[in-house]
């Protein structure tokens, strides 16, 4: 089974969205689509691309908010692309689309596949520095010639909006955010991941298991049988193989969640590793592919950008507190490399003494 981590985010692209009503709290987005709102079939489905929405809305405010009132310039996103894989250059320009509906700046760094680690490595460490770059971006995969995870590792830390070295990734906490949205108490709950990739499926089991759910992770060398025997028994399912359609209604407990991240092509169809016709009827609430787990992941991207940005700059965090005046040194000149060097070594040992 092939993990399919980086082929998530095009489905932003492609759904079509399903609508419904929500409202927010303060702990964030929720469904609240009543029985009389649509059928039973249509109010099972996480809709990622409305959820998505919303995170791109409140991105986009606080994005005009700090241009106007603070003076530090944008968050900017910068993307690098090795070859010209077809599926990867969709990726990476629907990343671009999001960053500049935002408001955010964003930069593609385009190599040919025949390049070097060092030449990469170089432009990594460039951006590094960048005082205009607050996040960045490894589209993946990577030729095999490339060591990916020394790649990865020389983003530092704090740009690294991907999660892959904290083992947050955007796609783990986008799973965790269109949980939330449909309420679903993980508590106490048998969770099943397939797929136990660094990018993905670890990570999501980290998040669950700090919710107090109870994990079993299959992957590539897990019998058919035995994860078919583990999924039909639990409450939450969790599919990032890459195998179109593996999870028939039979795999699946009547009322379970589940949540598709796989993204796989049959022709000109987009598919995912559920088979979405039939576990509809089987499962409380499922995601749709495309237009599930993809859109939000791009968001979630979009908001460690964010993120990312508020740390370098030393603006609160907290949407409160937005409306405090910042720091008299980044308002009037800005932070330049001198304190961004400082800015991000102290984030580097914090960020060390926490591994």
């Amino acid at each position: 089974m092939a993990t399919t981590a980086s082929l998530s985010v095009c489905a932003a692209f492609l759904a079509e969205q399903i609508p419904s009503r929500q409202f927010h709290t303060n702990s964030g987005l929720h469904d609240t689509t009543t029985p009389t709102d649509t059928t039973h079939l249509q109010r099972n489905i996480i809709n990622g691309k409305h959820v998505a929405a919303s995170i791109k809305q409140r991105l986009k405010e606080e994005v005009q908010k700090i241009e106007k009132s603070l003076q530090v310039g944008k968050p900017g996103l910068a993307l690098i692309q090795v070859g010209n894989r077809e599926d990867s250059t969709k990726y990476v320009t629907a990343k671009q689309a999001t960053a500049e509906e935002i408001g955010m700046n964003s930069f593609i760094y385009r190599f040919d596949n025949d390049v070097l680690d060092a030449d990469i490595l170089k432009t990594i460490e460039q951006l590094n520095m960048d005082t205009n770059v607050h996040g960045i971006v490894v589209q993946l995969p990577l030729p095999a010639e490339l060591d990916k995870q020394l790649i990865l590792d020389a983003i530092h830390p704090l740009k690294d909006v991907d999660g892959f070295q904290t083992r947050n990734s955007a796609t783990a906490l986008a799973v965790m955010d269109l949980l939330d949205y449909k309420n679903i108490v993980l508590e106490g709950k048998s969770a099943v991941i397939i797929g136990r990739s660094h990018l993905v499926g670890r990570p999501i089991a980290d998040r669950l298991l700090e919710r107090n759910a109870t994990i079993s992770i299959c992957h590539s060398h897990t019998p058919l049988e035995q994860i078919k025997s583990l999924t039909k028994n639990a409450d939450i399912v969790v599919s990032a193989c890459g195998v179109p359609r593996m999870i028939k209604k039979d795999f699946l407990k009547p009322g379970c969640v589940v949540i598709d991240v796989g993204i796989s092509r049959e022709g000109d169809t987009i598919v995912g590793d559920v088979d979405f016709d039939q576990c509809q009827h089987v499962a409380q609430a499922i995601t749709p592919v495309p237009g599930g787990v993809g859109p939000m992941t791009v968001s979630k991207l979009m908001d460690a950008t964010m993120t990312a940005f508020k740390r370098i700059h030393n603006i609160p965090l907290e949407e409160e507190e937005m409306d405090q005046p910042a720091s008299v040194t980044n308002v009037e000149s800005g932070l330049n490399k001198e304190a961004l060097e400082n800015n991000l070594k102290s984030h580097e040992k914090l960020w060390a003494m926490s591994q």
